[in-house]
């Protein structure tokens, strides 16, 4: 078996970007990069990156052919741990923009007011440099005026978004939104505006993967799709493996090779030992997962490979599509909607007994949201009740409480909350793991369910869709369908055996 050694010290300064990233995704087109005129400004007043960071510093500043920043629809995404140098780069970089183009406005605003103070002063010790004093007319730190002001007329403006900073600026150049991982839908289009009169705005997302408290959703749409190869941002990960099932989450936080992927300056000079034994220390409070996600730059750090749903388990479910006359669905059926996280898609599963007694479930459509109520009336001479998640679940509460709410509407809807909701994915697992359900055969579940990642909840478990792997309505429509069609029949379902046939696929 091979063994991977760290590299030794001396050589880990020169590792690409690549060598140390886990993903490196950008926009088709780029012509060119604005790093060697960056790169001229910094070489003048004594500052160098490492290898890595020059890559990072390159594709941050790509270019199409006509001039504008590779990033400049999606943004600049960047999932990197603490004490990284990520900040580094990022600060020197806009000080480079800013001497290079007068009249250069940006916004760099954190989420706490403590990470504000912090940049703020980071600012001001890089300012104090002889070198660097000639193009820094002031740098002002009274309590909500901080700002560093150039001598050519560009400036930066520090604020925290707790307390609404961001807001109210128009035209900027370069907008950083800093701890990105604590950041809502409503807060960023609170201050995207402030970029749109700018012809070529650069937009910079930076943070550690999120808690699952974090108020992540921005963060986790942008990466979820740039890793399914849609939307137009640059993003960059990097983070140490994820922990093996022969491996403890405690073990590896302190695994030097995992520091090395997890963290590229360490061992170079500029992140010591004692450094990473600090954020260990401090980042454990609560569990290993702390320095996962912080120290060590891993997404889904609470999940481990056994929290997917088994693949043989699956497999051994799954009837061919289309259905067999013999494996046709004869009673009336319990269907049940859910709405992917982007509002523009809802999937709708179905549930129901053959003539043999087994439930099967079928996943029947994937509908623009307009046209669910029309689809649903259109086949209620089958459907005995259409079920959905009643509260915290976007726009698939909002469909439920419209059917719930027209009395044209005449399927009997259910909502499938709280306890039905624990209750719903117990059984609908259960009956995975046993064989007692039969499944027709369907990609979005089959594409699904290798990348679930579970949550606790009240008890039980439930999907998180937050942390999966990919968008995962398909798959709670079948939770919601098989779940909700069973409450009532769990103890005759626990008497049958397996009957389902088991399926290859091609």
């Amino acid at each position: 078996m091979t063994r991977h050694r760290q590299p030794p010290s001396t050589l880990r300064s020169t590792l690409t970007l690549h060598d140390v990233a886990r993903h490196v995704i950008y926009p088709d087109g780029i012509a060119f990069s604005a790093y060697p005129a960056v790169k001229e400004v910094l070489d003048g007043i004594g500052i160098s990156f490492d290898r890595w960071q020059q890559g990072l510093a390159s594709i941050i500043l790509a270019q199409n052919e006509q001039g504008l920043w590779a990033g400049t629809i999606g943004g600049v995404v960047l999932s990197i741990a603490r004490q990284t140098g990520k900040s580094y780069v990022v600060r020197w970089i806009i000080f480079a923009l800013c001497v290079l183009t007068p009249e250069t406005k940006v916004v760099w605003t954190s989420h706490h007011s403590s990470t504000t103070v912090l940049t703020l002063e980071e600012f001001d010790q890089m300012s104090k440099s002889p070198k660097v004093k000639r193009y820094v007319k002031k740098v002002v730190k009274a309590n909500g005026q901080e700002q560093v002001v150039f001598r050519n007329g560009s400036v930066i403006k520090f604020g925290a978004r707790e307390h609404g900073f961001g807001r109210g600026h128009d035209d900027l150049t370069i907008l950083v939104l800093d701890e990105a991982q604590i950041m809502t839908d409503k807060a960023l289009q609170n201050m995207i505006p402030a970029q749109n009169v700018n012809p070529n705005p650069l937009l910079f997302f930076m943070g550690t993967p999120p808690t699952p408290v974090d108020k992540s959703e921005v963060f986790t749409e942008k990466r979820r799709r740039a890793l399914e190869g849609r939307g137009n941002s640059i993003y960059v990960e990097i983070s140490c493996d994820p922990v093996p099932k022969n491996r403890s989450a405690d073990e590896w936080i302190v695994d030097k090779v995992q520091w090395g992927k997890g963290n590229p300056a360490y061992a170079t000079g500029r992140t010591n030992e004692n450094s990473m034994l600090r954020m260990v220390e401090n980042l454990t409070l609560n569990g290993p997962e702390g320095m996962l996600r912080e120290g060590l730059g891993l997404w889904g750090a609470e999940a481990s490979e056994e929290e997917a749903i088994p693949q043989e388990a699956w497999q051994g479910l799954l009837s061919p599509a289309p259905v067999p006359e013999s494996s046709r669905i004869v009673t009336g059926m319990t269907v049940c909607v859910a709405a992917t996280r982007n509002r523009q898609w809802v999937y709708v599963s179905r549930a129901g007994e053959r003539a043999d007694g087994v439930t099967q479930v079928e996943l029947v459509a994937k509908l623009h949201p307009d046209t669910v109520a029309d689809w649903l009336m259109s086949h209620a001479d089958r459907i005995e009740e259409v079920t959905g998640q009643g509260r915290g679940a976007g726009l698939t509460s909002e469909l439920m409480a419209r059917f719930a709410g027209d009395r044209s509407f005449k399927i009997k809807t259910v909502f499938w909350e709280g306890a039905e909701l624990m209750g719903a994915y117990g059984r609908g697992m259960d009956a995975i793991l046993s064989g007692l359900v039969a499944v027709v055969q369907h990609k979005d579940w089959d594409f699904c369910v290798p990348r679930v990642v579970w949550k606790d909840l009240g008890g039980g478990r439930v999907i998180d869709g937050a942390k999966s792997k990919a968008e995962m309505a398909a798959l709670a429509s079948f939770f919601g369908a098989y779940g909700m069609r069973t409450r009532t029949q769990a103890k005759k379902k626990s008497t049958q055996v397996r009957v389902a046939p088991r399926v290859v696929k091609k």
